[in-house]
């Protein structure tokens, strides 16, 4: 009988970690939990609305919902953040929920904030990646942020598509200018097998969402922004925003 494992650590994190064959999960199931870890990064502008009532929300909205989270939201397996799909997790960001609920648009989480370059990773391959800092990323500090993906037929004005995950650093990075940009793990990105992720842009700013955040021109990799002048970027030097849209993230 296939079976469904949730985390375990906090009722809070909620998220449905995937399914095994067998009597008991895997017990590489109890080794990460995100929102145990979440910390609001230093020099952030999230909404403030008070921590706890936001956490007692979502809490309750994922007791009383994930049936429906899991019918309608996808994210990527820990295998992969590219084509390999298990279960949906809820989501806070409404705009995420309502895109997500048609057929052209789908959720993942498990995406978290360098400490070390500024930049945008993904945590959930069992790898920290290729930070251009040294070593891996280090999102121990981070929020969980939310990425919309999928194919739709028509884009909305303040969605920019084509943005990629790279298989060699683990990061985000833009795909629409010709060019695979520069990689920390050297050369260009790798964006084979990667979904075609969709970001906000100047546009107003929701519950659980996030501002500030720019696409570097010499790397091609999205970086929070406020802390340009601390960040790394792969090209050489500190990352460069200046003609970059002002992106706007979700997180739980």
């Amino acid at each position: 009988m296939e079976r469904f494992g949730f985390c375990r650590t906090s009722t809070i994190c909620g998220l449905i970690l995937g399914s095994w064959n067998t009597d008991s999960p895997p017990a590489t199931f109890d080794n990460y939990c995100l929102k145990r870890k979440r910390v609001i990064m230093a020099d952030s502008v999230p909404p403030t609305t008070g921590n706890t009532s936001r956490r007692v929300l979502l809490r309750n909205s994922l007791l009383a919902g994930i049936g429906v989270a899991a019918a309608n939201l996808t994210i990527a397996s820990s295998a992969s953040a590219s084509t390999e799909s298990a279960s949906r997790p809820a989501t806070a960001s409404a705009r995420l929920a309502s895109l997500a609920s048609t057929a052209d648009y789908a959720v993942q989480a498990g995406w978290q904030w360098c400490g070390k370059c500024r930049g945008l990773f993904y945590i959930l391959n069992g790898t920290n990646g290729v930070c251009p800092s040294g070593g891996g990323h280090n999102g121990s500090s981070s929020s969980n942020y939310q990425l919309l993906f999928g194919e739709p037929s028509v884009s909305a004005p303040d969605i920019q598509s084509n943005w990629r995950w790279c298989r060699k650093c683990q990061g985000l990075a833009f795909a629409g200018n010709g060019t695979s940009g520069r990689c920390p793990a050297g050369s260009g990105h790798n964006f084979t097998a990667s979904y075609n992720y969709h970001l906000f842009h100047d546009t107003t700013i929701g519950t659980l969402e996030q501002p500030n955040w720019r696409w570097c021109s010499r790397c091609q990799g999205l970086y929070y922004g406020p802390q340009q002048s601390a960040s790394a970027c792969p090209a050489s030097g500190r990352h460069g925003g200046s003609a970059s849209y002002n992106y706007v993230l979700a997180y739980i």
